[in-house]
């Protein structure tokens, strides 16, 4: 009976501990429901939240695409979804220009010096005097871009001021605007309007007159150029040299002050230059040889220095230049 009783008692204990566990087991089930829900749901808010991101950076990076934006180079400004920086700039002049005598009516002599207006002879004292003029027209507007590419940066530049068509000093005042410069430039290579090869422009004066001083080389042509840069040694340091096609055209002035132009030009001007830089300034060597005229051919060459060495050595007559007055259309 004791065996008996064990084996029953044994029973009755499993029996109880088998249904005190299932309960248990459904609860575990339930808190695994709980958590998988729970992460579905986690999942699904981080999933709308990566979306929302997504959608808050296209927007972004379509207010960068547009936004304007500091350039490469200074005081410029990038164009929105490019890489080309522009630059815009110039200036305002106002000139007020006293003449005794005055160089006529309605002449540009009156607001800069243009010594071929300067009124000389009898006739010179007929003009008014004490004259009186102001004047906005050498104001100044230009445009700059430059752009990155794999043969080096790209660069075009576009200037122009306003001693174009004149207008009408008693009403409005409404001159034209000129064209200055307009050229593009991609490394080596540049073309279009600008300052002609034949000239060294850092060496031009400043001057607060327009019309800068008397017997200066001053030409812009439209061209074809190519400047290259080299290393001349230690004596003369580096240096460029520029080649270049231009424009011919020639007015002809004759010894008694009559000029005509010749209208048979076939062939580009051909320029050339090469600088040298030394310590104490730039030493330079122009050739020029003009065959756009069968006219009227001319060649030409000429030296010049600038610095320190070239004030102690400068010589009149232009810098040792050789050849024909030939007069060009000014500023």
């Amino acid at each position: 009976m004791r065996r008996r009783n064990g084996s029953e008692k044994y029973a009755l204990f499993v029996a109880i501990a088998v249904g005190a566990g299932v309960p248990g087991v459904a609860a575990h089930a339930d808190t695994l429901e709980d958590v998988q829900a729970q992460m579905k749901l986690l999942q699904g808010k981080v999933s709308e939240l990566e979306q929302q991101q997504q959608a808050s950076q296209r927007k972004q990076d379509a207010v960068a695409a547009s936004a304007v934006t500091a350039g490469a180079t200074k005081g410029s400004l990038r164009l929105p979804g490019s890489n080309t920086s522009v630059t815009v700039g110039g200036y305002v002049k106002l000139d007020a220009v006293f003449s005794n005598p005055s160089a006529g009516v309605n002449s540009t002599a009156d607001l800069f010096l243009q010594p071929n207006a300067i009124p000389v002879g009898p006739g010179a004292g007929d003009n008014e005097h004490d004259q009186v003029k102001f004047g906005a027209r050498e104001s100044r507007l230009f445009v700059k871009t430059s752009t990155p590419t794999a043969w080096g940066d790209l660069t075009t530049y576009v200037e122009g001021d306003f001693y174009g068509a004149d207008g009408n000093e008693s009403v409005s005042n409404s001159n034209g605007p000129r064209l200055r410069h307009a050229y593009g430039a991609l490394g080596h290579l540049l073309g279009g309007q600008t300052w002609t090869n034949f000239m060294y422009v850092p060496s031009l004066p400043e001057t607060l007159d327009f019309g800068g001083p008397v017997g200066q080389v001053f030409d812009r042509q439209a061209q074809l150029r190519w400047t290259q840069a080299f290393d001349a040694g230690r004596t003369l340091g580096a240096g460029q040299w520029s080649i270049a096609l231009e424009n011919p055209e020639s007015v002809v002035t004759g010894p008694g002050g009559a000029s005509f132009r010749a209208d048979d030009d076939h062939v580009p001007d051909l320029t050339g230059q090469v600088v040298f830089g030394t310590p104490r300034g730039k030493i330079r060597r122009i050739r020029h040889r003009a065959r756009g005229s069968r006219r009227f051919p001319h060649t030409g060459r000429c030296r010049s220095a600038r610095g320190r060495r070239a004030q102690r050595r400068r010589r009149h007559s232009g810098d040792r230049q050789r050849r024909l007055a030939v007069r060009r259309d000014r500023r």
